[in-house]
């Protein structure tokens, strides 16, 4: 491997650990974060929960079987998460409450084009979870592909695949994955604001959202999500300072995610640059 020289190694190693610094701080932060919140929410604590035995049955009424009678939704899992809320320990409201809207795209053509002048990057639902979301591939920038951006105060929901793997894992939008265009894949949660999405988005990260998300999936060999389930999941309905301030953490944690995307990026590129011009 070609020395680049020790100021420049230097450089690029400094925004490289910088990067890792943002990472840790903001993986560390968010999830005590969402202990601190889930204790003040009165949520059992998604520690707690990973590690509980669940029933193997239970008890569903049969005014609940009208809209559909699938075990996964009226299973141990999805009735314990609930409890919190019917049982009127907490104040519950639906995402819908939370968001302007809550849409599930329709699909878009994918014609791949390299001209960065007339192409715009496509992220998949597999994609938009990593540390350092890369599109699966470039595409020609149709009319109207701006409005498949996540933006900052959305969060996305992946609608499809099995229940172990990604479907129902709530993501806030992170690096590229705000300006590029998302596969229809994701359903879109739209907020007023960036403490709003960054609530929803610490709501649905918590294990009694995110097992909501998955007990909502219904189908056979490939389960998927609908705006309908995702608008009707129950999160805490806390004063609207708390949840602001909760909100307002969330989002920094993805802005420290960002920033870290964008320091490994300019170590990339003076790597690059450097190759190129030796």
């Amino acid at each position: 491997m070609p020395r680049l020289g020790d100021a420049l190694e230097h450089e690029i190693h400094t925004l490289v650990e910088q990067a890792a610094e943002l990472r840790t701080k903001a993986s560390k932060e968010f999830h005590e974060l969402l202990e601190e919140f889930e204790n003040f929410a009165g949520l059992p604590t998604s520690k707690t929960l990973r590690n509980q035995v669940f029933p193997i049955s239970t008890v569903a009424q049969s005014a609940q079987l009208s809209g559909r009678l699938d075990v996964n939704f009226h299973g141990p899992r999805h009735h314990h998460m609930l409890r919190p809320y019917t049982e009127k320990q907490i104040q519950p409201m639906t995402v819908a409450a939370l968001a302007t809207s809550v849409v599930e795209p329709t699909r878009f053509k994918r014609i791949e084009h390299d001209d960065p002048r007339h192409s715009a990057p496509l992220y998949g639902t597999g994609d938009i979870g990593n540390v350092d979301p890369e599109p699966i591939s470039w595409i020609t920038a149709f009319p109207g592909h701006e409005s498949y951006a996540a933006g900052e105060r959305s969060v996305l929901i992946p609608r499809s695949g099995q229940l172990n793997g990604i479907i129902g894992t709530a993501t806030f939008p992170i690096g590229g994955v705000r300006t590029g265009v998302v596969s229809e894949h994701a359903i879109r949660i739209f907020c007023r604001s960036e403490e709003d999405a960054g609530y929803a988005f610490l709501a649905l990260r918590s294990y009694t959202g995110y097992l909501q998300l998955k007990a909502r999936a219904f189908g056979g060999s490939i389960p998927t999500l609908d705006v309908t389930n995702v608008a009707a999941v129950l999160i805490p309905e806390l004063e609207l300072g708390d949840r602001k301030r909760f909100g307002e953490q969330a989002y920094q944690a993805a802005v420290l995610r960002t920033e870290a995307i964008k320091k490994e990026k300019s170590a990339r590129d003076l790597v690059e640059k450097a190759i190129e011009q030796s």
